[in-house]
């Protein structure tokens, strides 16, 4: 019972931030922008979108990366990237 008093006794408060599983991507982003990863693939000739549309080559690859680094195992994994307010706050 004393270990149920001491849980109780944790200060909380409510936050109006946004937040996050995955803010500790923030410091992996610092890194991305530390070695210049989105500027290598920029001087890349990757294909354009075929459609007005259509999604910028880097944002795919740099969207399947982060789903990877956060332990996305499936395709349809780094769709769910698009929800999550802080990733792309992080990630643009």
């Amino acid at each position: 019972m004393a270990e149920a008093e001491k849980v109780q006794c944790i200060p909380y408060e409510f936050s109006e931030k946004r937040v996050s599983p995955w803010g500790g991507l923030r410091i992996v982003r610092e890194f991305v922008n530390n070695i210049g990863l989105e500027d290598a693939f920029e001087r890349l000739e990757l294909p354009a979108p075929g459609s007005n549309r259509g999604y910028k080559a880097l944002d795919v690859v740099m969207s399947f990366l982060v789903s990877i680094w956060i332990g996305g195992n499936r395709f349809a994994h780094f769709g769910l990237l698009r929800y999550d307010e802080v990733i792309k706050k992080i990630f643009g």
